[in-house]
């Protein structure tokens, strides 16, 4: 029966709050680690404490390295795949 049902619960203030989770939540799917450390390296270098600068320029080589494994990875699985054609005459 109708009155028998519970209220029903909202999950958002409002609509502007329910936007919001939207998008982070968006920004969040999309989101890669390159992505995210150029963001982070992005900001942290327009700060004046030195601490924060070597922070930035830490992140900066650890991005480096990272893009230079996913090169290296890529560059594996591509040998690897063209290993398995047939040549040809």
């Amino acid at each position: 029966m109708p009155q028998d049902r519970l209220p029903s619960a909202r999950r958002y203030c409002d609509d502007k709050c329910a936007r919001q989770a939207w998008l982070v939540a968006r920004a969040r799917k999309l989101m890669t680690a390159t992505k995210a450390l150029d963001i982070a390296i992005r900001r942290l270098r327009k700060s004046r404490m030195p601490t924060v600068l070597a922070a930035a320029f830490t992140l900066a080589d650890l991005r480096q390295d990272l893009l230079d494994r996913q090169e290296a990875d890529r560059r594996a699985q591509i040998a690897a795949f063209l290993s398995k054609l047939p040549r040809a005459a």
